[in-house]
């Protein structure tokens, strides 16, 4: 009974200690004043019309000249609709590369690496103010050492009450499957045997 209720308090602090943080991240977000140069612009998808709002973000950053490569990385048919929309937009075919298996945010960063990132490429990271700080962790987690995130929405109040409570669910569930991913590399796991339990 014991274990449960510290495990249950556990819970309760990390659920907390992760709203919290990620409310304050929303509302103290100012978008940077100058852009770094970037060797790629990623947009990673979301739930329903956030995928086309962060598309649409990365592509105007791509028409300003912030990168070369456009990356457009979201599972279950994600990947191509947003790449349509990029070449609708007037993106080139060439400057675009999809990563179409993900699943979830760590899985972004994953399979994105694997496109031949090195670790020093420094990336824009598109999305919405409230995942950037989960999506900029993600991204480092798999590898990437140099993520500026920009965010893909104005951050409205009705926006920042709904998601923020589910990141501070996500949040710890992102740590223990970062956790166990990274205990499985470490043991030399193939990756087919685990990489599931990222989605």
């Amino acid at each position: 009974m014991r274990a449960f209720l510290w495990l249950a308090l556990v819970g309760a602090a990390s659920v907390a200690g992760a709203l919290v943080f990620t409310l304050g991240y929303v509302v103290t977000y100012a978008p940077p004043d100058d852009l770094p140069e970037a060797s790629a612009i990623v947009a990673i998808s979301g739930p329903g019309a956030e995928t086309a709002e962060r598309t649409a973000r990365a592509v105007e950053l791509y028409l300003d000249g912030r990168a070369r490569l456009l990356v457009l990385s979201g599972g279950t048919g994600a990947a191509a609709n947003m790449k349509a929309q990029a070449l609708a937009a007037g993106v080139r075919d060439g400057a675009i590369l999809i990563e179409d298996a993900s699943r979830s945010t760590l899985q972004n960063g994953l399979f994105v690496r694997d496109l031949g990132f090195d670790a020093e490429m420094p990336i824009l990271l598109v999305t919405h103010r409230y995942h950037l700080p989960r999506a900029r962790a993600s991204f480092r987690w798999a590898g990437f050492r140099d993520v500026t995130p920009v965010a893909a929405d104005a951050g409205t109040p009705v926006e920042i009450a709904r998601n923020v409570l589910m990141e501070g669910v996500k949040w710890p569930v992102n740590i223990v499957r970062a956790a166990f991913g990274s205990a499985a590399m470490s043991a030399g796991l193939p990756r087919e045997r685990w990489i599931g339990w990222l989605n």
